[in-house]
């Protein structure tokens, strides 16, 4: 099975079955691997778990999470080798919208690079100017929703601090954990600091 720079799959537990199967999510088929034909630890760079924002069984009445995989050495390049030129660039695409530029940077580049100054990653820009757009085109491309910059605040918190709300419970329906709490112990509902 060939995975792509992050690949998005679903994992199926069944009550009764001792064996849990891993299936990749798709309009046409599901295609089962077995944990055998994972790669091997050093070939993942990042697994991430959430439950499916259906928050429902699918067909066959069972639960299922969402896993994201990305691999090392696909796509996107090693965040160290990443000059600070290239991601403030990437970050000024991403607060004006140019999608273009945007999609054309995250084929190379990781989708939870971080600026040096803040630690913000594009989706954290793309929230605090309300740009719901280019916050899906991270998204998509495998972004952390629950990323935090070097202040603690995740995307969320600058949704529900700049008046974003609506955007703010599309990230939670995406797997935003809206309990996450920044470095003043605040989480996104509270703020981005004490009075």
């Amino acid at each position: 099975m060939s995975f792509g720079s992050t690949k998005k799959l679903f994992l199926r537990t069944s009550s009764g079955s001792p064996r849990s199967s891993i299936s990749t999510a798709s309009r046409s088929s599901s295609v089962y691997i077995t944990p055998r034909e994972f790669p091997e630890e050093d070939e993942v760079k990042s697994i991430r778990l959430r439950p499916n924002s259906d928050g429902g069984d699918d067909d066959d009445g069972c639960a299922s999470i969402s896993i994201s995989m990305s691999m090392a050495g696909e796509g996107d390049v090693p965040e160290a080798s990443v000059s600070s030129a290239t991601i403030d660039a990437l970050l000024r695409a991403v607060r004006h919208g140019r999608q273009k530029e945007v999609e054309a940077a995250l084929q190379e580049i990781s989708p939870d690079v971080k600026d040096a100054t803040h630690g913000n990653t594009p989706l954290i820009v793309a929230c605090q100017n309300g740009n719901k757009k280019m916050a899906k085109l991270c998204l998509r491309r495998g972004a952390d929703v629950n990323a935090q910059n070097f202040k603690g605040n995740t995307a969320m918190h600058y949704c529900y601090a700049y008046g974003y709300a609506e955007l703010g419970a599309y990230l939670i329906s995406k797997g935003g954990d809206d309990a996450v709490v920044n470095d003043c112990g605040l989480n996104c509902y509270q703020g981005l600091k004490l009075p």
